[in-house]
């Protein structure tokens, strides 16, 4: 490809598969491969607690996939509750890339890019629906007073050592030439 510079990009279709049926006061967070996850996860919890509103969508595609279900995943940690609802889908994508050779043909690439939309809703979904999964308990315990939690016996602090510089070969030598034998 490297004969070769991008052309134009053209969605096909859009979003093939199953869909999210939205409501008027839902809010969608797009989530791009460069978007930080701090600042979605502040403006979201602001919008989820200081308002009405009961639902959120968060909607990736690509390489955005994993940074999409991790902010759903930190959101389902901060608010309890949160009922979840999972669709997956694809767009396809065409292509096309110009030669940078005369001689060579124009390349029409077709891309099938994944696309994901999680629902977080304060009330309750439709249990029997696909990617249904119901509110769960958060797994973070807090120590108590004694050290221990749950029956289980606290960890013990490990040792910390001081670590030493380490001398270099040359630094070695020096001490050995400035001794009188």
């Amino acid at each position: 490809m490297e004969n070769y510079t991008k052309g134009d990009v053209v969605t096909v279709e859009e979003s093939k598969g199953p869909h999210l049926e939205l409501q008027k006061d839902d809010i969608v967070m797009t989530v791009h491969y460069g978007s930080k996850i701090r600042n979605l996860i502040g403006l979201a919890l602001n919008k989820m607690q200081n308002s009405n509103t009961k639902r959120i969508v968060w909607t990736g595609s690509g390489p955005a996939i994993t940074k999409t279900i991790t902010c759903a995943e930190i959101m389902k940690h901060k608010i309890e509750g949160l009922h979840q609802l999972n669709k997956l889908a694809y767009e396809r994508v065409k292509e096309s890339w110009l030669p940078k050779i005369k001689g060579l043909e124009k390349l029409i690439v077709n891309r099938d890019i994944p696309c994901i939309s999680i629902l977080l809703s304060k009330d309750q979904l439709d249990v029997n629906e696909p990617g249904y999964q119901a509110p769960g308990k958060c797994s973070i315990h807090e120590d108590s007073e004694d050290g221990k939690y749950e029956g289980k016996p606290a960890y013990k602090k490990q040792k910390q050592f001081k670590c030493r510089k380490r001398k270099t070969p040359s630094a070695q030598n020096k001490n050995l030439t400035g001794r009188s034998l």
